[in-house]
């Protein structure tokens, strides 16, 4: 799901977040060529390749709509400040 969501026109960074348990959750993350999905990974305790990536067990008091509001955040402000140039 993760990987055909970033495939519609205009989207430059795609996730799945997945409640494991209460307060736990897992996060998946892909983006287009010149975005790091990487960087947004990283801020949450994750990591991957730049674009492809993400978090096995995100420990958060947050609910599931606050820790997404937050990688919302995070992904807007990545994709605002650091397209990569042509690969």
């Amino acid at each position: 799901i993760v990987s055909t969501i970033r495939f519609v026109k205009g989207i430059k960074m795609s996730f799945v977040l997945l409640e494991l348990e209460p307060h736990v959750y897992r996060l998946s993350m892909r983006s287009r060529h010149g975005f790091r999905a990487a960087n947004v990974a990283k801020h949450f305790g994750g990591g991957g390749h730049d674009f492809m990536a993400g978090a096995a067990a995100i420990k958060t008091n947050q609910t599931i709509e606050e820790l997404t509001r937050s990688i919302l955040n995070k992904a807007q402000k990545e994709i605002a400040t650091s397209y990569v140039k042509s690969l």
